[in-house]
């Protein structure tokens, strides 16, 4: 008689391990040791080779934003996120009510830190009225 074992499922042999047993026994603890004896064998990278890997990793960040960045599905994305945001944030923004949220911020409060975060608080209002304005131009566009 054949067994009718699931197809998609390794066995112990076929696999080399067997992944319905415990990770505490100690062939889990073993395969844990020779995981970390292994690892610890890999030299470590300087300090000119870790920023030289992070500012390849960020090149590449910005290229897969630029390239997904003008699609529809992120424009769309990018609108359900202004639209809730501005469900949310007070129509208009004065210096008053700046000073208020900014006395609510955890921590202490420097004026320097203070102007700063209104600076942004502007820079991000006219950023979002820009991406408003661009979208919805498309969108008359492609109508």
């Amino acid at each position: 008689m054949v067994s009718k074992a699931a197809p998609h499922k390794k066995s112990r042999d076929e696999a080399g391990f067997d992944f319905d047993s415990d990770v505490t026994s100690s062939e889990g603890i073993d395969l844990v040791t020779t995981w970390l004896r292994e690892s610890g064998k890999a030299p470590l990278l300087s300090k000119d080779e870790e920023i030289e890997l992070a500012a390849k990793i960020e090149e590449c960040r910005q290229s897969i934003l630029a390239t997904i960045a003008p699609t529809k599905v992120t424009i769309d994305k990018l609108k359900e996120i202004v639209n809730s945001v501005e469900e949310l944030a007070p129509t208009e923004v004065d210096e008053e009510s700046d000073d208020e949220v900014l006395q609510t911020a955890s921590g202490p409060l420097t004026e320097e830190n203070a102007a700063v975060m209104k600076k942004l608080s502007r820079s991000f209002e006219r950023i979002r009225k820009r991406l408003v304005e661009e979208t919805d131009s498309e969108d008359r566009g492609s109508v």
